[in-house]
């Protein structure tokens, strides 16, 4: 375990999360696991309203979970999971590579969590001979909530496996890479909140938080709220 962070008071986190932010590339095959974490924790910590108890407030790499965050005498065990299609992330990695147009829109239908993996050769059917699929209502949003949910659902069991610490208050940090992306909050947070409740999560975590491409969400056993906009808190960071 080791310390990556150390600020005294609410007037040095973002000089000091800037400190220690280091730009994802785009590229997936360019992508390290522990910038893609550290990423996802510093658009969560500088999203946290803080209370001026909480610092001095520091931040711990460790393994199961991922994150230590002592704040004032508060400890929190911080465990982080990519949410991301396994055959989007290969449909992207072989468009690094140079298959199909340069510039595309994709319109495909939304993934599904746990969804068949496709063959490199069927994803490059794919990607040379795009079809399109009609809007089905709010597919997007109900396959997106699905998605969060069962990555939630791994990470609860994973962390009732011997060897995970836990600490008096335990969140779950999920990067959604998911795609197509969340695309009407309003619609999803409601869904999201009811299918949480329905699963053990709140067993083991007191709270989920989702950095996503366009915000960060935060999910307890009661709600669940869109607290930022990323764009904006990353401008101040970056």
């Amino acid at each position: 375990m080791h310390r990556v962070l150390l600020v005294a008071d609410a007037g040095a986190l973002v000089s000091g999360l800037r400190s220690i932010y280091v730009q994802v590339p785009s590229q997936p095959r360019h992508q390290k696991s522990a910038d893609l974490e550290l990423d996802a924790l510093i658009a969560l910590a500088i999203s946290i309203p803080w209370a001026a108890s909480d610092f001095p407030l520091e931040i711990w790499r460790r393994e199961r979970p991922d994150f230590l965050i002592r704040a004032g005498g508060r400890e929190i065990g911080v465990e982080h999971t990519e949410a991301v299609s396994q055959n989007i992330a290969h449909e992207l990695a072989l468009r690094a590579e140079g298959h199909g147009p340069g510039s595309y829109v994709a319109v495909r239908r939304p993934s599904r969590f746990n969804e068949p993996t496709l063959s490199r050769k069927e994803i490059l059917e794919s990607i040379h001979h795009p079809r399109q699929f009609p809007s089905m209502g709010h597919e997007i949003e109900r396959c997106w909530v699905q998605a969060m949910v069962g990555f939630a659902g791994r990470k609860t069991a994973s962390a009732k496996k011997d060897g995970y610490q836990a600490y008096a208050e335990n969140w779950l940090l999920i990067y959604d890479r998911w795609r197509p992306s969340c695309g009407d909050y309003d619609i999803a947070l409601p869904q999201l909140t009811h299918a949480l409740g329905e699963g053990n999560t709140w067993d083991t975590f007191s709270a989920v938080y989702i950095v996503g491409k366009r915000a960060v969400v935060e999910v307890t056993s009661s709600e669940a709220v869109l607290i930022h906009d990323k764009a904006e808190l990353l401008g101040g960071i970056q």
